[in-house]
């Protein structure tokens, strides 16, 4: 029989990764999002006085050391959630305040602070999608996966369905683990699964699933193909609205230097308007919103044309176009404005991924 190796050192993906970075990524953007607009609303006070200054990265700092200390005092599962959250706020407000850390006056409102943030985010966002897409499953990360698993027969959570899932793993696994001790501790584990005294706790439907009930039973009703084309042209065409905003303002002008300082000026105030780079960026900025509201426009008319195929792929390459790049750029001259544009477009991502899996199959999607 061979030798079981030893994987002391080999990195396992934990059971529910994803979900928990998701979670994360959701309390990161929010924490910041209302950060920066709380303190515009409250005309950025400061907590103390004098030469003490108590600035919200002491409190991201705290919540960091929180969400630390809970997994590695408590097991349960729901403390990995309030972890994920406690990160996520912590870093935001930690990262907020980039300003002050990479300039030599402590300028909370470096222009290039809100892109820095930005790109951390994105960051962020890929580490999640690449944890999504991990399909991995050799023999040592199933037993990784069958043990945390374990823990909601312990918390009386587990369902009907994940024990079925549960019973498949674990066959699955028998014919792929090699040593006595873990074939013996499989067969244990399905014998308890299998037991007919084993009586799972009554299903409670919580909030979440009830909403997402709901939905499904709205989408299926009132969402049908036509609407769904429709109400996804309508975003396309909003967000065109949106973006060439600024680009038309500029059309009105003169693009000689001065003219541009003065609509900068007139846009995002007179500190960017005095910056060579500002300068070169915001014209940068006008040639990239022009682009993607051209794009997001052909979007919306091939999708009313019913050429349904190559404008959902146009749509998708527009708005990872805009907001990785576009709103890079964008974020450097106004991040109240870009902050929302983003969170639009992101729902607007979702929703096309959404039509494209109840709709991309049909034959009029071509």
């Amino acid at each position: 029989m061979p030798i079981r190796k030893r994987h002391l050192f080999r990195l396992i993906h934990r059971l529910h990764a994803d979900q928990y970075l998701l979670i994360m990524l959701i309390s990161f953007a929010g924490s910041i999002s209302l950060t920066r607009l709380g303190l515009y609303l409250t005309g950025y006070p400061q907590l103390g006085g004098g030469t003490l200054h108590i600035a919200h990265v002491l409190w991201g700092g705290l919540l960091l050391f929180a969400s630390t200390l809970l997994p590695l005092i408590f097991a349960n599962r729901v403390v990995r959630i309030w972890s994920a959250i406690l990160s996520g706020v912590g870093v935001g407000l930690f990262i907020d305040e980039v300003g002050k850390f990479i300039t030599s006056t402590n300028d909370y409102f470096y222009p290039a602070a809100a892109p820095i943030i930005y790109v951390f985010f994105l960051i962020a966002v890929l580490v999640y999608l690449s944890v999504r897409r991990h399909h991995r499953h050799d023999p040592a990360e199933g037993l990784y996966s069958l043990i945390q698993q374990l823990e909601e027969i312990v918390d009386g959570s587990l369902t009907e369905e994940e024990r079925k899932k549960m019973i498949g793993k674990v066959e699955h696994l028998q014919n792929r683990i090699h040593g006595k001790e873990l074939l013996r501790m499989c067969t244990t584990i399905l014998d308890f699964l299998n037991d007919p005294e084993y009586k799972l706790p009554e299903e409670k439907e919580t909030f979440w699933d009830k909403s997402l009930d709901q939905f499904e039973r709205f989408e299926k009703k009132n969402l049908h193909h036509r609407v769904s084309r429709v109400l996804l042209s309508i975003g396309f065409l909003f967000l065109v609205g949106w973006l060439i905003i600024i680009p038309t303002r500029s059309i009105l002008v003169p693009l000689d230097s001065a003219h541009i300082q003065v609509l900068i000026t007139d846009l995002f105030g007179p500190r960017l308007a005095q910056s060579p780079t500002g300068l070169i960026g915001f014209q940068g900025m006008i040639l990239l919103q022009a682009l993607t509201s051209f794009l997001a426009f052909v979007t919306a008319l091939i999708l009313f044309l019913r050429k349904e195929k190559f404008a959902l792929q146009l749509g998708f390459v527009t708005l990872i176009f805009s907001l990785t790049i576009v709103n890079l750029v964008t974020f450097y001259f106004d991040q109240f404005s870009t902050i929302s544009s983003a969170i639009f477009q992101a729902i607007l991502l979702v929703a096309l991924l959404r039509y494209r899996h109840r709709f991309g199959n049909l034959p009029n999607s071509k």
